[in-house]
């Protein structure tokens, strides 16, 4: 269980550094003068084109309030990873389900149909826009439709669900999804905020925290 939790902990530092190295950009003039090298093997090497990155941190840094390449797929490839893994743990994991129960409590079934349907939207996206395909919840509404359950509510409250944490008693994750409302090709950002999905990620991060902690503390791998 143990890699799993640093490897989805992995993909969020990684959306942190990504998005401090993307702001940093937006906000000075950067400019690589030398080819960078890459090592690829004992006797390898990969070279990247100086001209060609500085050519990319430039447009960054002109037109900062506009989407860029290096920002948005730091989003895309982190939230793919932390949402893929924590599905990989939920459904591969037992004992860590089990944890995720006991502190989710009547907010776990939301959560892991979120994060379900999360995974599979970002797993077979192929447009920049992230549209949703009918094959990345057609399986999920039959399911929830067996289950007699309408529309999926997240309201995920730390303070009532983390002792460990401090801040404020009205931090929360809230997400609301309708499976049986959603059509093919609707853009992701319409169904879920980009704010939630930044928020999902973070509960994502926190709760391995608080497993790996509560593990050790048993004695548990």
């Amino acid at each position: 269980m143990n890699d799993y939790l640093a490897l989805l902990q992995g993909y969020y530092k990684f959306l942190l550094l990504g998005k401090y190295f993307e702001d940093m950009t937006k906000k000075t003039d950067l400019k690589l003068e030398e080819n960078l090298q890459i090592e690829t093997g004992e006797h390898t090497k990969f070279i990247l084109k100086a001209n060609q990155i500085s050519s990319l941190l430039s447009e960054i840094h002109k037109r900062p309030e506009a989407r860029n390449v290096y920002g948005y797929l730091t989003e895309v490839s982190a939230f793919r990873g932390i949402f893929s893994v924590m599905r990989e743990m939920i459904k591969k994991l037992p004992t860590f389900r089990i944890y995720l129960q006991e502190i989710f409590g009547e907010e776990y079934f939301a959560f892991e149909q979120i994060i379900r349907f999360l995974r599979n939207v970002l797993s077979h996206s192929t447009t920049p826009s992230i549209s949703i395909e009918l094959a990345d919840f057609d399986k999920q509404k039959e399911y929830l439709a067996s289950q007699k359950v309408k529309k999926l509510n997240l309201h995920f409250v730390y303070a009532e669900h983390l002792k460990e944490r401090e801040g404020s008693k009205e931090y929360a994750c809230d997400i609301s999804l309708d499976l049986f409302k959603l059509k093919p090709l609707t853009p992701l950002d319409k169904v879920i905020s980009l704010h939630q999905r930044y928020v999902l990620a973070e509960l994502c991060f926190n709760v391995t925290k608080i497993v790996l902690m509560r593990t050790r503390k048993k004695g548990w791998k």
